[in-house]
Parts: structure tokens; C-alpha cells; sequence
């Protein structure tokens, strides 16, 4: 496995549990409230989370969209999200949901690439680097 290779594995699996991390600490205020179906429901979708980011990973996968595999880790937080979210923040308007159209940008940025054609893509190498 290449440097490279290996900074994309990191970047996946790093980017996806800091995108988890919040359902962990959900499940942790909920139990410390009393809230055991709440804390339970939001460790089992950290857990969900994990399992995907490890099963559906782009390199399990290399001739699938890494951007469809990124969108379903964006539905799994979409879901979670509204499941765990008290009633009055669901009745937001749309116009506040904006800033998070940030998590769709690595879809629109990947489009149809495959983890075999990001492969392909060329790379810097520390002797061809510049200064």
C-alpha cells in the first residue's frame, strides 16, 4: 500500500468517525439524563455508522462511486439527525439547513469516480516536488 493510498484510507475512516462522533456523545448525555432508549438509539446508529464506514468502504469497493458510497454515509446522518433531533428543531425552516449542503460538496467533487480511477489519477512524489 502506497503513502497515498493509505492518506485516502486514513482520510475515509478519520472523516467518517469525526462525522460519527457526535451520535457517541449523544448516546452519552442521553444515558446521563436517564434517557436509555434515546442513549441506546444513538449508540446503536454510532455503531451502524461504523459498520458502514469498514463494510462500504471505497477500496471494498472499487468500481462503485465513491460519491454513492459517500451519499449513503450522508443518509445514514441525515437519518440519525432526524431521529434524535427534539421535535421543535424539525420544524426548521429549509433556509437553515443550508450550511449543511457543506456535507453534499464531496459528491458533486468525486461525481462518478471510482476508487480504481482516483488510482489512476497522477501523484506527487517527493523527488518531483518543487523547492
Amino acid at each position: 500500500m502506497s503513502s497515498s493510498d493509505r492518506g485516502r484510507r486514513i482520510g475515509w475512516l478519520g472523516g467518517g468517525v469525526g462525522s460519527l462522533i457526535w451520535l457517541l456523545l449523544a448516546a452519552i448525555a442521553r444515558g446521563l439524563q436517564g434517557d436509555g432508549s434515546g442513549a441506546l438509539l444513538a449508540a446503536g446508529l454510532f455503531g451502524a455508522g461504523l459498520a458502514y464506514l469498514i463494510g462500504f468502504a471505497p477500496w471494498r469497493w472499487p468500481r462503485t462511486p465513491v460519491a454513492l458510497l459517500y451519499g449513503g454515509l450522508v443518509g445514514l446522518l441525515a437519518t440519525a439527525a432526524l431521529l434524535l433531533l427534539e421535535p421543535e428543531w424539525r420544524t426548521l425552516r429549509p433556509t437553515a439547513l443550508l450550511p449543511l449542503l457543506v456535507l453534499l460538496l464531496p459528491i458533486f467533487i468525486l461525481g462518478r469516480r471510482t476508487w480504481r480511477e482516483l488510482d489512476e489519477l497522477p501523484r506527487w512524489r517527493d523527488n518531483d516536488r518543487c523547492g
